[in-house]
């Protein structure tokens, strides 16, 4: 695991990284109830034949897993998840053009 701690990315615009024992998670806080707008879960993927395995969540919903075979592939797909979500939280704001 510490490989792949130091392998991901810090965590751009509003993302909040916290890192655990057993995954690393960030989370893009949200507006509505107790959900957090987008969290992506980076883990060891003990289960499965690839090195590491990405959860996504949206709001309250699971939204899909993702297998990468090794940890720098892995570092640049969850790099570009958290620019892609950012950049569309950002476009849907109240005054930054139509949703």
């Amino acid at each position: 695991m510490p490989r792949l701690e130091s392998a991901l990315p810090a965590p751009p615009g509003q993302w909040e990284r916290y890192d655990e024992s057993s995954a690393v998670q960030y989370r893009l806080p949200g507006d509505d109830g107790p959900c957090v707008a987008a969290k992506l879960t980076v883990r060891p993927d003990r289960l499965g034949a690839a090195a590491v395995r990405v959860d996504r969540i949206a709001g309250c919903r699971r939204t899909g897993t993702t297998r990468h075979p090794d940890v720098d592939v892995a570092a640049d797909a969850v790099d570009a998840e958290l620019d892609a979500v950012l950049a569309a939280t950002t476009e849907h704001r109240p005054g930054n053009g139509p949703p």
